[in-house]
């Protein structure tokens, strides 16, 4: 490597490092829009519970959050798309408080 690489490399890691990342988008799937809707659910509950919620890993190794509200809980399963990155919301479920 010469030096033009080098500092190319490093200036691009500390931009990378200190310049705000675009935040990925976060996506429902239709099995999730039909399950929030029996549940009455808006975006705005998913969406602070995968911002606010604790994360967890389900026993088949699925990623998780859940986040606890004065009367229930509203959990979510999600993945990440391979080629954007994006995170899609697979599964919604809410829980009385226990």
């Amino acid at each position: 490597m010469d030096f033009k690489q080098v500092l190319g490399s490093i200036l691009k890691g500390v931009t990378n490092s200190v310049l705000p990342q675009a935040p990925k988008k976060l996506r429902l799937s239709q099995k999730c829009f039909k399950e929030m809707e029996k549940l009455e659910l808006t975006i705005e509950d998913i969406r602070d519970t995968f911002y606010h919620g604790r994360y967890a890993t389900s026993k088949t190794g699925t990623p998780m959050a859940k986040k606890l509200y004065r009367e229930y809980e509203v959990g979510i399963t999600y993945r990440v798309e391979g080629q954007s990155g994006d995170y899609l919301i697979t599964f919604v479920w809410k829980n009385p408080r226990r």
